[in-house]
């Protein structure tokens, strides 16, 4: 689990001076998950981070995330609070618990969202993802839906269903990095969903299941696509299903077969991911039976058709901010604490905070990296 080091104050002056770390949990929480603990830090073991995350965590989540002697140090911000607590509603009301009528108001899934570029938003999601594992939770985690829409070699029509072309490479490694966090857990769980019996006579479980598209390249994809629809219909576990920039699911692929570019809704893989319709609604039949579809936005690529952009009207929207003003006086006492930085005054703080607008990414390149 990860081990709370939060400050204890920042000193007035030269931001960062005789700052002191408290061995005492201020909340009484490991995870970051309440809202005490905003604004503090929460540090993560190099070997924690190999087992929840075998794939590294966002590469351009260096916005307030800080590597020291092998540690993470992750910034706990209100969106990230806000996914979590919808995540407890759900596990609380069905262990019976006070949260089941806060989980029954929930919109249909969340989405984090910004105005501004290099905000957060995959760190958010990566902390919700970290609080679902350690919880027990199985989590589908894509951590970048760009690798889905141009990240394979080659592509090649499907085995299973006529019209649909796969990705074996990429969709192989998803399975390969669910397997090995979530493998054991679910792999007695017995299959339900036509679709996976249709396509996998042979499997029984979600163990046989994710054998088959583990011993197959050519498997993969629709085992993938069809272990999604398992992890919602089945209740005997807490399923997160947590897509970065989803609306990169939506947009034009870089894939080509006979001359033309594939449209998105034809591959296995991200049609199998995609829950949502273009409107923002979920789609019938998809539905998770026990848990939570959250997803972020990009604002990468804006050059998206119209008839491609997603919607997220339905969703419940939780906005990721740039800096607040004593987030930012944390982030300078943090790293200058770990030797990162000098001490800075407060008119060299200020003078970042308006060069960078107080966007963590920038924040960073400007005040760690410059």
């Amino acid at each position: 689990r990860a081990v709370w080091r939060p400050f204890s104050g920042v000193s007035e002056g030269a931001v960062g001076r005789d700052v002191s770390l408290s061995e005492s949990l201020i909340s009484g929480s490991s995870l970051g998950e309440y809202g005490a603990d905003a604004g503090k830090f929460m540090e993560i073991k190099e070997a924690a981070t190999a087992s929840l995350f075998p794939r590294g965590l966002p590469e351009d989540s260096m916005g307030y995330l800080t590597r020291s002697d092998g540690r993470l140090a992750l910034m706990v911000r209100s969106p990230a609070l806000q996914v979590i607590q919808a995540l407890r509603a759900v596990s609380d009301k069905e262990g019976g618990a006070a949260g089941e009528s806060e989980a029954a108001e929930l919109p249909p899934y969340h989405v984090l969202t910004s105005d501004f570029r290099g905000v957060g938003k995959s760190l958010s999601l990566a902390h919700a993802v970290h609080w679902a594992r350690d919880q027990g939770w199985v989590v589908l985690f894509v951590t970048d839906s760009l690798e889905f829409v141009q990240g394979g070699h080659w592509v090649q029509p499907s085995p299973y269903v006529e019209g649909m072309f796969d990705q074996p490479q990429v969709a192989h490694a998803v399975l390969e990095e669910f397997h090995a966090i979530h493998g054991e857990a679910v792999a007695s769980l017995p299959v339900q969903t036509d679709e996976a019996k249709a396509h996998f006579s042979s499997a029984t479980t979600l163990g046989e299941l994710m054998q088959a598209g583990l011993a197959d390249q050519d498997a993969a994809s629709q085992a993938v696509a069809d272990l999604r629809l398992e992890l919602g219909a089945q209740t005997d576990l807490p399923f997160l299903l947590a897509i970065d920039n989803v609306d990169l699911l939506y947009r034009n692929t870089e894939y080509h077969h006979d001359m033309r570019k594939l449209d998105p809704a034809e591959m296995t893989l991200l049609h199998g991911l995609r829950d949502l319709s273009k409107d923002g609604e979920l789609i019938p039949g998809r539905e998770i039976q026990n848990g939570r579809l959250v997803v972020a936005t990009t604002r990468r690529y804006q050059n998206v058709p119209e008839d491609k952009r997603l919607s997220t009207d339905q969703a419940c929207h939780v906005d990721v901010e740039p800096f607040s003003m004593e987030e930012l006086k944390q982030l300078v006492a943090y790293c200058t604490h770990e030797g990162l930085i000098e001490p800075k005054p407060d008119a060299e703080v200020n003078l970042c905070r308006v060069q960078s607008q107080s966007i963590p990414k920038l924040v960073m390149e400007r005040l760690v990296l410059g």
